[in-house]
Order: C-alpha cells, then sequence, then structure tokens
C-alpha cells in the first residue's frame, strides 16, 4: 500500500472533521456492547493525525499519528490487529496512551478497507485492562468494519453525486448568462406562455426592450404585453398570437411597440407552440428582437431608390435641352462653310452646353456615391 495513494483515497470521501452522524455512533456503541469494552472507535489516518469519526468512552477526538495503534493496525489491512497486553508489547510500553490517558492495556482494530485495498483508519475497541480475542470475536469486528466502509462508500457517492451536480449547475448558471449576455448584445429577448396556468416569462433583455425596469417586480401579462403595441400593427400580432394558440408551425411578425419618449421601436417577433398528445396546445414560446435599425436601413435604401429614380428622370429633361442644341450645332457645321469667327461662337456654344450637362452629372454623381456610403453603413444583418 503506497501512503500517497492512500490519502488521495481517503481525500475521496470527505469525511475528515465532518460532522457526528447516527449510524456511525451506533456501531461503535454496538461494538462496546458486543466486545463488552469501555472504549471503541472510528479512526481515520491522514498524514499527521488519528481523527475519530466516532467514538464511545473517549473524550478526545485525535491524536497525533505517530502515537497511534491505528497507524500500525492499517499497514497490514487484510488481518485484524490485536494486542492483549500493551504493557508486554515494546512497541506501545511507552506510549503516552498507555502511560497516560486513556491508559491503554488491550487494543483490537480492524482495517477499514477500500475496494483498492487502501486502508483509512479502523474499527477498533479498546479497554484498560488485558483481553483475550479470539478468532471469531476477530471476524466479528470485520464484520462491524464492513458497515463501516458500507457507510464511507454511500458517502462516497454522494459526495461525487453533489460534484456532479455543483458541475452540471455552474455550467447551467454560465451557459444562462452567456445566454442572457448574446440576447443583451444582440437586442433579442425570449418569452413563455404557459397555458396551463397561464404564466407569462419574459426574459431580462425583453424587459428592457419594452423599457420596464424590473423583471421581479413586473408581472407581466399578454394584455400587458400588447399595451405597447403601436396601434396600427395590433391586428398583426393578435393574428401572430392566434396562429400560435391553433399551430405548430413557425410563425413571425414585424409591429412596432411606443417607447416612452413617444418614439417607435420596431420588434421582429418569432414563436412556435407545443402540443400534447391530444393536439391541444399547452405552450407558445419564442423572441423579440430589436430591428429598427433594419427597418430605417430599409427606409433609407427606399428613399435613396426613389430620389435616385427622381433625379434620373429629372436629369433626363435637364440633359435633353442643352444635348438638342449641340446636335442642332453640328448639323449646322455639317452643312454650312464657316469662317474663324463663326466657329468660335459656336464652339462658344458648345461649351455652355457641356458644361451644363457635366454640371448635372456631377450632381447624380455625388447624390449617388454620398447617399451609398451613408446607407452601406447602416448595420442589416438583422432578421
Amino acid at each position: 500500500m503506497i501512503e500517497h495513494d492512500r490519502l488521495l483515497a481517503l481525500e475521496e470521501y470527505q469525511i475528515l472533521d465532518s460532522l457526528p452522524e447516527q449510524e456511525y455512533d451506533d456501531i461503535v456503541e454496538l461494538a462496546s456492547a458486543l466486545f463488552g469494552t469501555q472504549i471503541s472507535l472510528i479512526t481515520l489516518l491522514d498524514s499527521k493525525r488519528q481523527w475519530f469519526k466516532s467514538k464511545q468512552g473517549l473524550a478526545k477526538d485525535q491524536t497525533n499519528r505517530e502515537h497511534a495503534f491505528c497507524h500500525y493496525a492499517i499497514q497490514n489491512p487484510d488481518d485484524v490487529m490485536v494486542v492483549n497486553d500493551t504493557l508486554l508489547d515494546p512497541r506501545f510500553v511507552s506510549n503516552p496512551l498507555v502511560t497516560d490517558d486513556p491508559n491503554m492495556r488491550f487494543y483490537a482494530g480492524a482495517p477499514l478497507i477500500t475496494s483498492n485495498k487502501c486502508a483509512l483508519g479502523t474499527l477498533c475497541v479498546i479497554d484498560t485492562v488485558p483481553r483475550t480475542f479470539s478468532d471469531e470475536k476477530k471476524r466479528m469486528l470485520k464484520i462491524l468494519a464492513s458497515k463501516v466502509m458500507k457507510l464511507l462508500e454511500l458517502r462516497k457517492e454522494n459526495v461525487k453525486q453533489h460534484k456532479a451536480l455543483k458541475f452540471a449547475n455552474e455550467r447551467f448558471e454560465t451557459t444562462l448568462s452567456r445566454l442572457l449576455e448574446a440576447q443583451e448584445t444582440a437586442k433579442i429577448g425570449s418569452w413563455d406562455w404557459n397555458l396551463q396556468d397561464d404564466q407569462l416569462y419574459w426574459s431580462p433583455q425583453l424587459f428592457r426592450l419594452f423599457e420596464m425596469k424590473s423583471p421581479t417586480s413586473n408581472k407581466i401579462t399578454v394584455d400587458k404585453w400588447q399595451s405597447f403595441v403601436h396601434p396600427e400593427d395590433l391586428s398583426k400580432v393578435h393574428e401572430f398570437l392566434t396562429n400560435l394558440l391553433q399551430k405548430k408551425s413557425h410563425h413571425t411578425v414585424e409591429y412596432r411597440i411606443i417607447k416612452r419618449d413617444g418614439t417607435d421601436l420596431w420588434m421582429l417577433g418569432q414563436g412556435a407552440s407545443d402540443i400534447d398528445d391530444t393536439g391541444k396546445v399547452i405552450r407558445v414560446y419564442g423572441t423579440g428582437q430589436d430591428i429598427t435599425t433594419k427597418k430605417r436601413a430599409e427606409f433609407e435604401r427606399t428613399l435613396y431608390l426613389k430620389t435616385l429614380k427622381d433625379m434620373l428622370f429629372s436629369l433626363s429633361h435637364k440633359i435633353r435641352g442643352p444635348l438638342t442644341s449641340c446636335i442642332g450645332l453640328l448639323n449646322i457645321l455639317e452643312k454650312e462653310h464657316l469662317v474663324e469667327e463663326d466657329v468660335k461662337r459656336f464652339a462658344a456654344f458648345f461649351k455652355v452646353s457641356t458644361l451644363e450637362m457635366d454640371e448635372y452629372v456631377r450632381e447624380l454623381i455625388t447624390f449617388i456615391h454620398t447617399n451609398q456610403l451613408k446607407i452601406n453603413n447602416v448595420p442589416t444583418n438583422q432578421s
């Protein structure tokens, strides 16, 4: 048995310095009664001490390991160690536990053995007078020690399950925290309406989107929800909820809510339904997302395209005048023999007409460039 492995095994039970437990106390009381000894103990040994999980007839809670009889008992975990008379055993004749309180003269200890043969401590019986201990009594002490180990193994399993549950809870809390952070970043909140008890849940982000202060102090209802909706969009929201209450298929709706300052906030609502075995809808749930930026971008694009169309229509008329003049002058140049002065005069007309057309084209290019930059800088990845 390697001491390092034994100490690691002991740590897995998380038993050291634990509170008294009746199941262990019952065993040590039974041991004293069964073997007629003044003292009985359940001991556990760490690197420096011998600690008593349960005790009968002894006031101390622990002793130094160097003085512990059980230190010797765990060295041979397959056997019960018996010292019939401590004054006749050179290992213990000068031991403080023999020469002083509790004045031990007899000791019998059955190691508490794990499934991989690590001895954690002992169930031992002690007396202040010498005794004999038969093989049958050794067998009985081993049986009681095995009962202690069953309690310890049950504790170990409980510790394991508690750790697993704690780990699962921590992962859940982390996942929930990340989900709420993601909702806040994406300006999206979730909702869940249990139709069986008519309880409506909103995530914290949904309360923020609707400018409601605290999820704990605001009991949300469907009527309260719809009271925020822009009157012109109420019918769409009613239809959205009606579809969810009648079908399982996924539904979406875009609607406006009126903020405290009177401005509109565009929301994208998405939802689905849960249906029981009878086909009855028992739950509807979904999300609400702020798509105001997206709607504003759509409006800007629509306005841009309309203005561009109007400008192109106007430009076609503006350019047609100087363009017609240029074509007329070209026709004259083709037919007439002009002197230098006439050419200069016609060139001046051409210059005026081309500059006029150039100004119109520059105006159009400036409009397109400026508004394209403006619109391209508006995020449109909301959906």
